[in-house]
Parts: structure tokens; C-alpha cells; sequence
């Protein structure tokens, strides 16, 4: 636990070689999904993509529960991204989607998966921004340093609006979002509106934000009964809200 604590603070700090060192100790000596993932985590930003790819891959085809390593797919498809391997990326972009089993893990993928299929993205811009492991100030710094048309495509506006959402600056935010949309009942029409109902709450406009949450709905697969009740849930918020 101890080494398992000071890595993450090496981590924290930046100091990923301290951090994988001492999280190889605690792996070697507890094998904790802690420890594992930390390192792993260590691994991604020291750069060994194939490393950490291979490893997620061999844990996932070696068990009869590839589910308990569902954790691990998002750090592995940035792994594969980074290594150019974006049909392999996608695929365990796919896995996380299908599965659903933690809003931020299926947002976080939906977004990776957008950009990946997007022709007109900026994609070398936007997988920079993704990957990167700066402040948010940072990763602003890298969208507002596209030109136009780039810096107007909907894709990095939606992004810079979620980093300015994370921030605190809701109402930048919410311009933001509200002036882009993406096309019907798409998924990424499905989280810019999710993103514009929840500054809608936090700029006091439960009215306006239960409408964008009930609109997502639209955008949502009948099948997915997680992110359905996860919609539903911000709505029964805004009610509250407005009463």
C-alpha cells in the first residue's frame, strides 16, 4: 500500500520512472489490479505503447472473464492509437462501448472513436490533444492554436467546450457547445447535448437542460439501458431542480 501510495505521488509529480519502479515493487510483491494499472498507466506516458498494448491484449485473450480488465481497454486503445494501429485501437474502442460499464470510460471512448472515424477532423491536432498528459490549460492552449477551418470544426469545439466544462467556466462552456451541433440521433450529437444540459444546470437553467437531456435520448441505442438510465437520471436532476 505504501509503495502503491508514494508511486502515485511520483506520478502525480511527473516522475513516471519513479512511479513505474515503485509500482513494479508492489506489483511484484501483492500483483494488486493497482499496482497493475499504475504501472501500465507509468508505461503510457514514459511512451511504451507496445508494451502496454501487448500486456492488455494477453490479460484480456487469457482469462474466461476479459470483462475484469475492462478498466485497462481505454489506457490500451490510446496505446494502439499512438502506434498507428487505428483499426486495432478501434475494435477495443468498440469493446469499452459495448460494455458500458462507466459513463466516464464509454464518453471518453465515444469521443476517441469520433475523432477516429472522422475524415475531416483534424486528427493529428485532435489525437495530440487527447493523448496528452498536460493541464487542461495546456490542451486548450493546443485547440485554440488551430487555424480556421480546423478550429471551427465541430469536433474541437465540442472538445475545447468539455476541457473549458472541466475548468469551471460553464458559461464559456456553454457558447461553446450550444453553437455546434453534429447530425441527428448520432452519438456525438448524444454528448454535446449531455454536455450542454449539464452547463445548463450549473448557469441555473434546469428548464433548458431537462429539454437537452430529454434530446439525448434520441441519440441513445434502445439496447443501452446504462446510458438510458444515466439520461434519465440527469432529468429527474433538472426536475428537482426546477422545483
Amino acid at each position: 500500500g505504501r509503495w502503491n501510495q508514494e508511486a502515485r505521488q511520483a506520478f502525480v509529480a511527473g516522475d513516471y520512472e519513479r512511479s513505474l519502479a515503485l509500482y513494479h515493487q508492489a506489483l511484484n510483491r501483492a500483483g494488486s489490479a493497482t499496482s497493475l494499472a499504475g504501472a501500465l498507466a507509468a508505461r503510457s506516458r514514459l511512451g511504451h505503447y507496445d508494451i502496454v498494448a501487448r500486456t492488455v491484449d494477453s490479460l484480456m485473450q487469457s482469462t474466461g472473464h476479459p470483462g475484469m480488465y475492462l478498466p485497462l481497454a481505454l489506457m490500451a486503445a490510446d496505446a494502439l492509437w499512438a502506434l498507428e494501429r487505428e483499426d486495432s485501437a478501434l475494435a477495443m474502442l468498440d469493446v469499452i462501448l459495448a460494455a458500458d460499464w462507466a459513463e466516464s470510460h464509454t464518453e471518453a471512448a465515444r469521443i476517441r472513436r469520433a475523432i477516429l472515424t472522422d475524415p475531416e477532423a483534424p486528427r493529428a491536432e485532435l489525437k495530440r490533444f487527447v493523448l496528452s498528459d498536460t493541464p487542461d490549460s495546456v490542451r486548450l492552449a493546443i485547440l485554440d492554436s488551430l487555424a480556421a477551418p480546423a478550429h471551427d470544426h465541430p469536433m474541437v469545439v465540442l472538445l475545447r467546450s468539455r476541457a473549458l466544462f472541466r475548468s469551471g467556466r460553464y458559461r464559456e462552456a456553454l457558447n461553446g457547445v450550444s453553437s455546434v451541433s453534429f447530425p441527428p440521433r448520432s452519438p456525438r450529437e448524444g454528448m454535446r447535448l449531455q454536455l450542454q444540459g449539464r452547463a445548463l444546470l450549473l448557469t441555473d437553467q434546469p428548464g433548458k437542460a431537462k429539454a437537452a437531456f430529454w434530446s439525448s435520448l434520441n441519440c441513445i441505442d434502445r439496447r443501452a439501458a446504462a446510458a438510458i438510465d444515466r439520461a434519465a437520471e440527469w432529468i429527474d436532476r433538472a426536475e428537482w431542480m426546477q422545483t
